[in-house]
């Protein structure tokens, strides 16, 4: 069978799509170009994004937003909610003091922490409107900050199948750095050393292998707990989620409740998870 690929990078990952034909260069590109609008949107390091102006108005006045934006902070506060605050879109305020890249960082004094804590309260961000291009984000607090890491990739993975299936696009294979849909076609990927087979499947991974600096002997990663606002404990290098397509799970969900997963501990959500089809996988 012959297919065609296509990869990239954005959102500090590669990122590849697949689709089991040939002569695709044309979606292919347009969905590549639909991703970099989308992390153009959602970069909060990025100097006029749309996060970026919301962070920059916190407690100043609501800024208006996409319906894309407005739809994954409302993914994002949802998340929260259905976790119990294990995962949350607002500890930009935390992210901001740690600075924690690949291989670098920085290690807050907790007196630091304990200050900014009570900025990343998600009841500080609301989204308005219901009109289709009338939307808007306030955050209450000057200081607050929104960061999506945690769940846009998922949400843009969940946009760029959306694309191809609008396209008339029903088997493909997309690969965002650990977050997977694969539909109508089965697909093998690398994980942990071996190789494992997705087919019409969602899947998730949070993990730190890669993104950490070290300090006096002491290793600290990029999954924050939010009510620490320190590094969640190390019960495992990775939680990995994975579900069928028909059990109607988006990526964005799972992108957010791995790191959940990862925060807590998967038994803290497994009978939750299981009930809606979706089985965790973890590396110790």
């Amino acid at each position: 069978m012959a297919f065609s690929a296509k990869s990239f990078p954005a959102m500090d990952t590669v990122n590849t799509i697949v689709l089991p034909h040939e002569d695709s260069e044309g979606i292919l590109t347009r969905a590549k170009a639909r991703v970099f609008a989308l992390c153009a949107m959602f970069d909060p390091f990025a100097e006029g994004s749309e996060i970026s102006r919301i962070n920059a108005a916190a407690g100043n006045a609501p800024v208006p937003v996409s319906d894309e934006t407005a739809a994954l902070l409302e993914a994002g506060l949802a998340a929260g909610k259905e976790t119990g605050g294990a995962f949350s879109i607002l500890l930009g305020a935390v992210t901001c003091l740690w600075k924690i890249g690949y291989g670098t960082g920085r290690l807050p004094d907790l007196s630091e922490i304990r200050r900014v804590l009570p900025l990343t309260d998600p009841s500080l961000l609301s989204v308005r409107g219901t009109a289709a291009g009338q939307r808007e984000a306030y955050l209450e607090k000057k200081g607050a900050g929104i960061d999506p890491g945690g769940i846009a990739k998922g949400f843009i993975a969940d946009e760029a199948a959306a694309f191809l299936l609008a396209g008339g696009e029903n088997r493909f294979f997309l690969d965002f750095g650990g977050t997977i849909i694969c539909r109508g076609m089965k697909a093998p990927v690398r994980s942990g050393g071996r190789t494992v087979y997705y087919q019409d499947e969602i899947s998730s991974t949070s993990g730190i292998s890669e993104r950490y600096f070290r300090e006096a002997g002491q290793r600290y990663h990029h999954l924050l707990d939010p009510g620490t606002g320190r590094p969640a404990g190390q019960r495992y290098r990775s939680v990995t989620l994975r579900a069928p397509v028909r059990a109607g799970v988006t990526a964005a969900e799972l992108d957010a409740w791995s790191t959940a997963c990862f925060v807590r501990g998967g038994d803290a959500f497994r009978e939750t998870l299981t009930r809606r089809g979706i089985t965790i996988e973890t590396q110790e």
